[in-house]
Formats: C-alpha cells, structure tokens, sequence
C-alpha cells in the first residue's frame, strides 16, 4: 500500500483509518483538526474541554 501524505485522497484515509492504520487517521486529524475543534467548542463552551 502507498504510503500517507498529504496528497492522498480523503476516502483511501477514512478507509485506512477504519482498518487501523494510525498514520491514516493522524493524516485526517491533521486536515479537519480546526474545523472538529471549532465545533466541539462551540458544543462544550469551554476551549479547555474541547
């Protein structure tokens, strides 16, 4: 299998990251980390929590 980078497509990551492949999900954090922290914080109110 290829390795990660920023270039691979958004469904081999989801795909890779459902069958366990941390370097896959770490790729998929990296893009929406801003976007699942916004919406945690917008839900919990605190930015410590979120």
């Amino acid at each position: 299998m290829a390795p990660i980078s920023a270039k691979t497509p958004e469904p081999e990551l989801v795909a890779r990251a459902a069958a366990g492949e941390p370097a896959a999900f770490e790729q998929l954090m990296r893009r929406h980390n801003r976007l699942l922290f916004r919406t945690a914080r917008s839900i919990l109110k605190d930015d410590g929590e979120a």
